[in-house]
């Protein structure tokens, strides 16, 4: 964990070195929000996991222009998710609730005029809380680890001067093989458009369909149907040098193994400070700004699991 979290920061920090370097473009983010999962009758959360997040994440991308129509990025993100919300007694952590993500995303995305298409591999590194049982443990905070790897295909048009329309699919499997439950062998799909109202404003819309198999034990064989569905909308403010943003989001969890269904809403700000050269077209930074972020979603489908 500590080689993949290493690597992440390093790209952060040498993205903020890169500031005045000419060779590259590239954006640094800061972004914090709330979410929140209504708990009923047939929520997927016991009383001792989180249903309430407040996650904090640090995001940044570098992109280089390989060839007149190619170019080529590396994207880093670290998010911490801070349960809360358990209706257990303090003493005890929340159990089985996403709690670190680190991501890597490379790939290299190609031109045709109006249209353009980016290939990309996605690497995940999760962590979730395992509190472990009885009052013994109340105070320790063992985690439960997975790695995930997958590869997208995104690809985007631009309709006019001020729409672009993205679409994304891609495939993940978990690469933990022994006995806890985790979701493995995911499909995703994502639809972005994107409107650019003026020069400083733009406003965008987006819908993830996550599909999963559930794992139990390698002798068991996997059961599909534990499902997410993501819907988003964002406005971005355009400052020259800096850019300020703001997101909802609509979750809806089916977790079929136990007939459960859960409903939970978002809200985010975001504050981005890009850099480098302007080489880089803005719809293939809109693909790599809104590239899937997949952590929490993988993170909060194999917690529930347990």
């Amino acid at each position: 964990m500590f080689k993949t979290g290493s690597i992440a920061y390093l790209l952060i920090l040498l993205s903020i070195n890169s500031l005045a370097d000419d060779k590259y473009s590239g954006n640094f983010q800061i972004r914090y929000g709330g979410v929140d999962f209504h708990k009923t009758d047939t929520s997927i959360f016991n009383d001792d996991e989180a249903p309430n997040y407040k996650p904090f994440s640090l995001q940044s991308w570098i992109a280089k222009k390989y060839t007149s129509d190619t170019d080529i990025f590396l994207i880093a993100k670290v998010e911490t998710h801070n349960p809360h919300g358990t209706e257990t007694s303090s003493l005890y952590v929340a159990d089985d609730s996403p709690d670190l993500s680190i991501m890597l995303d490379a790939g290299f995305i190609q031109n045709y005029g109006d249209f353009s298409i980016k290939l990309g591999s996605k690497f995940i590194r999760n962590r979730i809380t395992s509190r472990g049982g009885g009052e013994n443990d109340a105070f320790k905070r063992p985690y439960d680890y997975r790695r995930i790897l997958g590869l997208h295909v995104n690809s985007a048009i631009d309709f006019g001067d001020n729409d672009t329309l993205m679409g994304t699919i891609g495939l993940l499997a978990n690469q933990k093989s022994y006995g806890r439950k985790h979701v493995d062998e995911m499909v995703y799909a994502q639809i972005f458009y994107n409107y650019e109202f003026n020069k400083k404003i733009d406003f965008s819309i987006s819908r993830l369909s996550f599909r999963s198999a559930l794992k139990d034990k390698p002798s068991k064989p996997d059961e599909s149907g534990h499902d997410l569905d993501k819907t988003s909308f964002g406005v971005t403010y355009n400052m020259k040098k800096y850019l300020i943003g703001a997101g909802f989001e609509r979750y809806t969890i089916r977790y079929k193994i136990k007939s459960k269904i859960a409903d939970g809403d978002a809200f985010f700000l975001s504050f981005s400070m890009p850099f480098g050269n302007k080489n880089i077209r803005k719809r293939h930074k809109l693909m790599i700004n809104n590239s899937p972020s997949l952590g929490f979603v993988e993170n909060l489908m194999s917690g529930v699991a347990e």
